[in-house]
């Protein structure tokens, strides 16, 4: 296992198979413990935003507009999704 995939003690694959998550929850688990340990902290941050936001609605289209939609408001646009 890749050193971006173990903190501390904790590995990602042992923790998602003995909590026996699926999929999407152990993708999230996976870029959470990755962030700050693989050069790519924004984008795992985007991926950990987009599985929460599928976990949710189960909807692809939305868990992309989420993420969108963070990245305009992290570049400073202002996004305003109350008046759809």
């Amino acid at each position: 296992m890749r050193n971006h995939y173990t903190v501390g003690t904790l590995d990602a694959l042992a923790v998602i198979e003995d909590w026996n998550l699926d999929f999407v929850s152990g993708s999230i688990l996976k870029y959470l413990q990755r962030q700050e340990h693989k050069g790519q902290q924004e984008q795992d941050r985007l991926k950990v935003l987009w599985y929460a936001a599928y976990l949710v609605t189960r909807s692809r289209e939305y868990a992309d507009r989420v993420v969108t939609d963070a990245k305009e408001i992290s570049n400073g646009k202002n996004v305003d999704r109350c008046s759809e």
